[in-house]
């Protein structure tokens, strides 16, 4: 019964029989091995993170007639943002 949010909503978190890693579809797969491994999402939305936040800074840097060293994802504890000339 437990959910997670996800690009604005909350989808419930499945626990599927095996190993491999976390799915989506239309609500999170989560293989029981996995279970109780809280980095294991955090690794996840990571890799989801990275697949859409990308290519949108290098689409924006791009219209903007800019250029950027580098672009991560990384722990937002305490800084969600930074940029330097």
């Amino acid at each position: 019964g437990e959910s997670m949010p996800y690009l604005g909503r909350h989808y419930r978190i499945e626990l599927v029989a095996g190993g491999g890693g976390i799915r989506f579809e239309q609500k999170f797969l989560v293989p029981q091995a996995l279970t109780g491994k809280s980095a294991a999402f955090r690794n996840w939305f990571v890799a989801r993170a990275e697949e859409k936040i990308l290519p949108r800074v290098k689409m924006y840097a791009n219209n903007l007639g800019v250029t950027y060293k580098e672009a991560k994802i990384g722990d937002g504890k305490y800084r969600w943002g930074s940029c330097t000339p």
